[in-house]
């Protein structure tokens, strides 16, 4: 089924046949229902994560502004963003920007929280996040939406997609734009005055185009390309008194191909991929200079492949080895360096008639730095309506260029983070059809060599400076309620998110066992959809508890907790193979002031309108 249906249903897992590693995940796995999907299709990626994750988002500002994702209290450059099994996250800083993709791209959306992600490499400590099209229905299907709201707010969304048994093709294309003047309170200035957020408009487009084809029945071929380009005018922080001149653009081109063969008990997969990402940021002193202050050219360049083979034994066995070799290549005003990179795997599966037993082994090998060997191993046990799952991994995170290479600061003798995972997770379902799940999962985490930039004779420079200890609960339930004319999606959740550092290799024993930075001890969120009839209605909700901003945890800069309420409404028309979708939706319903990361206010009730004309047709 198509995910801009008015229908609501969790997308399904399937097996997925460009990667053979999504088998031995052994892990909570999470995926949208396609109602959020729907509701937040002319957003960007963070709007719909923030609802259905257990996450931290951090948002430097309005619709356009850098936005970053994190899981369990880990930082964002822990959590790997994968576009086809691919992984995108920056050369440079190790982390993915989502205010980059659109909402709209994508009908499969994986999300992997805890140990079992370090089966993906690198960086892989908090989860990781596999962004993809499937073909899995025949059909053919169109949409075209319009959004305005608040601020300016200007958006434009085309797809398209065709599927047969032998041909597919997925294409979207999205298109927005935003002045982002609201008005906020400055908090930080002394008489905290009302003003109007300026420099801040940005404008982003994109296309991104899947295809699938079969010439044989034993043999498919995929791949897909990406482009986009956002430009983003950058703000003063919240107290200053300047307008400010900061101005960045970013774009990128992706393309993957990927062959697929099965033979009678085995199947081999060769994939290829090609990355390149330009940054171009800079600044004035005055918005009429000819000359910039800062003028910062930032590219990077990975040219990615993979072979496995995959082996069944009598359906109970399975085996998985292969190996990922990356081409990395960045050139900043700093410096200019490439490295290469080589990653086997080992991987099997036992298959019992209620027990799984998973184990993965990889060993990885860089120019310059030592080989390492990382592991996941866990057992997966049924009975009656509970499941019942263990894991437990080593992981690591190689330092990023800006870590290794910048002039000056960067050191080249940094170690790997590193350290070891471990989840416990339970799952009830009460009902034979599985519209009420009950999960809750345990997880604890140390990590050693953590990187951090500190002063060092008046230079800040990477130093392996401290260990961290990340523990805690996520807890969910989900309910599926529905009868001839009015369907119920419930999603309640709660995490319990305790991480600290019990560790500083400069003897800073002051700050051992305060919360780590930007990580709230609760949080939780909830998601209601219903429908009736043509009529839809949903309200999300979420609540991020106090985080402090100074590692000593001091109460005077630390940011409130927040909860904020989004509102939807939509109303369908059917006509033949025809859909006419209007929607209004209210983001930040009670108009609560808050921010997700210090200084950058975030804005206020804004309102949306929509319509969205679609096309079904079952292929001849």
């Amino acid at each position: 089924m198509e995910i801009f249906s008015q229908e609501f249903h969790e997308i399904e897992e399937v097996n997925i046949i460009y990667t053979t590693k999504s088998f031995y995940e052994n892990s909570r796995k999470i995926t949208p229902d396609s109602s959020i999907i729907k509701i937040y299709s002319n957003s960007n990626l963070s709007e719909i994560l923030k609802i259905i994750s257990p996450s931290i988002i951090k948002s430097y500002g309005s619709s356009g502004s850098l936005g970053t994702i994190s899981f369990r209290g880990s930082p964002s450059n822990q959590t790997s963003i994968l576009w086809n099994g691919f992984q995108l996250n920056s050369l440079t800083s190790g982390d993915f920007d989502l205010s980059g993709v659109s909402a709209c791209f994508f009908n499969d959306i994986e999300i992997i929280p805890g140990a079992s992600a370090s089966i993906f490499g690198s960086g892989t400590f908090g989860g990781i996040i596999d962004l993809k099209n499937n073909f899995k229905s025949e059909n053919i299907y169109s949409r075209i939406s319009f959004e305005a709201g608040s601020y300016k707010n200007l958006s434009t969304n085309v797809n398209f997609k065709y599927s047969k048994k032998k041909f597919s093709i997925n294409f979207s294309s999205s298109k927005s734009k935003a002045e982002n003047n609201f008005v906020f309170e400055d908090i930080y200035k002394i008489d905290k005055p009302t003003e109007i957020r300026t420099n801040n408009a940005f404008s982003s487009s994109g296309i991104i185009a899947d295809f699938s084809t079969k010439p044989t029945q034993k043999f498919n071929i995929e791949s897909g390309i990406w482009v986009m380009g956002k430009s983003k005018e950058i703000p003063e922080l919240a107290g200053s008194y300047g307008t400010g001149n900061k101005f960045q653009t970013d774009s990128t081109l992706k393309f993957y191909i990927r062959l697929n063969k099965l033979f009678y008990n085995s199947k081999l997969t060769f994939g290829t991929a090609y990355v390149f990402d330009f940054m171009h940021y800079t600044d004035k002193i005055n918005s009429t200079d000819n000359l910039y202050f800062v003028d910062s050219k930032i590219s990077g360049k990975r040219l990615l492949t993979d072979l496995s083979y995959k082996k069944y034994f009598k359906n109970i066995i399975i085996a998985d080895f292969g190996f990922y070799y990356k081409y990395l290549s960045s050139e900043t005003s700093s410096y200019k360096k490439n490295e290469n990179e080589l990653n086997t795997y080992f991987s099997s599966k036992i298959k019992l008639k209620k027990i799984n037993l998973l184990a993965n082994v990889n060993l990885l090998f860089f120019e310059n730095t030592p080989k390492v060997f990382v592991y996941n191993a866990g057992i997966n046990y049924d009975f009656n309506k509970i499941n019942f799952r263990i894991n437990f991994s080593k992981n690591f995170r190689k330092p990023t260029f800006n870590e290794l290479y910048w002039n000056p600061g960067g050191n080249v003798n940094l170690l790997n983070e590193s350290g070891l995972s471990s989840e416990t997770g339970l799952e009830y379902k009460p009902t034979k059809n599985d519209n009420i799940v009950i999960s809750s999962n345990i997880y604890l985490s140390k990590i050693k060599n953590q990187i951090q930039w500190l002063p060092v004779l008046g230079i800040w420079q990477a130093i392996n400076n401290k260990e961290a200890v990340l523990y805690g609960n996520e807890t969910e339930i989900r309910i599926r309620l529905s009868n001839e004319k009015i369907k119920t999606y419930i999603n309640l959740s709660y995490q319990f998110t305790k991480s600290f550092n019990n560790k500083f290799y400069n003897n800073e024993t002051y700050l051992i066992g305060n919360q780590l930075i930007y990580v709230p001890l609760h949080s939780a969120k909830e998601y209601l959809f219903i429908n009736y009839k043509n009529l839809s209605i949903s309200i999300a909700g979420y609540f991020t508890g106090k985080r402090f901003t100074t590692e000593d945890n001091n109460e005077n800069y630390s940011l409130d907790a927040y909860f904020i309420s989004d509102f939807y409404v939509g109303y369908k028309i059917k006509i033949k193979n025809f859909n006419i979708n209007t929607n209004l939706k209210i983001n930040n319903l009670f108009n609560t002031y808050y921010e997700s990361v210090k200084s950058y206010p975030l804005p206020g009730r804004m309102f949306f309108i929509g319509i969205e004309l679609e096309y079904f047709k079952k292929p001849r």
